[in-house]
């Protein structure tokens, strides 16, 4: 019997010996917040409320898992509801760090998938894979980033493991406060165009926000590189990275990568790309003033913000007018019309009045004067919204290609503009059913091949 004690009490030792080994470290102070199985889907993430407040610098999650299944227990992925805690109104960069005595985990933080600017509800894609053994984190963990403003954001974040990664996981949360780059110049109120600066060629993704720091909706571009949007007087800022730049809004119209993962809810700003050392100049031009940023993605998943501000016009200004083209691809079988519409900002100082659009509509062997209107029947959206639109359909006649069409706006002032509708493409009429038409016979879409377009 003081056999069996004494052999009972060493296993006990040893088991508390070991479970002091495997302890995921906390700081002092930090509130961990553990997994609750079944967490393997986002329907079933467990919340991270750090006791409800949310979490804040130093706070952790803790969980274990050896797989990427559903059905719950250690083989499955684990996911969790991460909500920060609230602070005053700032930029903040984020990160949640990754180590286990035996690391090999894979953390991703989630959103929504999006086709043709539509998002797709209830769906589930990776928006960023976290980086091992990023520069200055420990050798071996992994880590995610992203951006808030001390609005309690939220976010979905799912880890998953291997059969080796058997140990206990901890994701710490690291806070960062950000300070903008104020950028020189002056931008006036009405019509103003958001590109690259001197010297980036970078591909970028942008979103502009307002003096909230709320993301402002249709105001954000993948490509082309530029948006020309109307301003009134105000605080901006302009949040700049490579692909993809995503927030929990939809790509605008105006924008051709259109199918970009989105977040899940508002108040976030995610970079996806592990890039670094580019060039992030930015650049805001006005019809009266430009202003200029000079700043560099410097490290992997970085936004670089800007800060603007819009200031009351005094200075004389002409309309000025964005084009658009629904849809962007016709065909030339002369049976299904496209809509060209383009959204004016008056003049200032005085403020135009007796708007008029025309479009030079040769190239596709239409009038090289053709009328545009803003009376809601041209769909042109509601009357005298200053959105002007024709409904043209592209003749048999017109070659297959990309083709861009002129356009002139007029105010009663005697001011004039002059834009351009870009890339409207015509596709070739067939008369012969396609193969692909139906499920039985898809068209193969080929990883790094040939594009492939059509219509419908």
């Amino acid at each position: 019997m003081l056999r069996a004690w004494r052999s009972s009490r060493v296993a006990g030792l040893m088991a508390m010996l070991l479970a002091a080994v495997c302890a995921v470290p906390m700081a002092a102070g930090a509130v961990d917040n553990p997994e609750i199985e079944p967490n393997d889907l986002k329907g079933t993430a467990t919340n991270c409320l750090s006791g409800g407040g949310g979490m804040s610098g130093s706070d952790t999650i803790s969980g274990t898992t050896t797989g990427t299944g559903t059905g719950g227990g250690s083989t499955s992925a684990d996911y969790f509801l991460l909500k920060t805690a609230g602070r005053a109104l700032n930029l903040y960069r984020y990160q949640l760090v990754l180590t286990s005595a035996t690391p090999g985990h894979t953390v991703t933080i989630r959103g929504l998938s999006q086709a043709a600017g539509v998002v797709v509800a209830g769906s589930d894609v990776t928006v960023q894979t976290g980086l091992e053994s990023a520069a200055g984190l420990p050798v071996d963990s992994r880590v995610v980033q992203w951006y808030g403003f001390g609005k309690q954001e939220q976010l979905f974040v799912r880890v998953t493991g291997t059969l080796s990664t058997t140990a206990p996981y901890s994701l710490e949360l690291q806070t960062t406060t950000i300070a903008p780059t104020v950028m020189g110049g002056n931008v006036y109120e009405g019509t103003a165009t958001v590109s690259r600066g001197a010297g980036n060629t970078n591909d970028t993704d942008f979103w502009m926000y307002n003096s909230t720091l709320s993301a402002i909706g249709n105001y954000g571009n993948d490509q082309p590189n530029t948006l020309t949007r109307v301003y009134t007087p105000g605080t901006y800022y302009i949040a700049i990275s490579d692909s993809n730049l995503a927030n929990n809004a939809a790509s605008p119209l105006d924008d051709s990568n259109r199918s970009m993962p989105v977040l899940d809810f508002p108040d976030a700003a995610v970079c996806a790309t592990s890039s670094s050392s580019l060039n992030m100049n930015a650049k805001v031009a006005s019809a009266a003033g430009t202003a200029t940023g000079s700043g560099t993605k410097v490290n992997p998943f970085d936004i670089t913000w800007y800060c603007f501000s819009v200031i009351p016009n005094t200075i004389s200004t002409v309309p000025q007018g964005v084009a658009s083209a629904s849809a962007a691809m016709v065909s030339n079988c002369a049976d299904a019309p496209t809509c060209l519409q383009v959204a004016v900002a008056p003049g200032q100082n005085p403020q135009s009045d007796e708007i008029s659009v025309t479009m030079n509509l040769s190239a596709l062997q239409g009038p090289s004067n053709a009328m545009l209107f803003d009376d809601g029947q041209h769909c042109d959206g509601l009357a005298d919204d200053n959105v002007f639109g024709l409904s043209f359909t592209v003749p048999t006649g017109v070659p297959a290609g990309i083709y861009t069409l002129p356009f002139t706006v007029r105010d009663r002032q005697g001011r004039t503009s002059t834009g351009v509708l870009a890339a409207v493409e015509v596709a070739t009429c067939s008369p012969v059913r396609p193969e692909n038409d139906d499920c039985a016979n898809p068209k193969p879409i080929v990883p790094n091949g040939v594009p492939v377009r059509g219509y419908t």
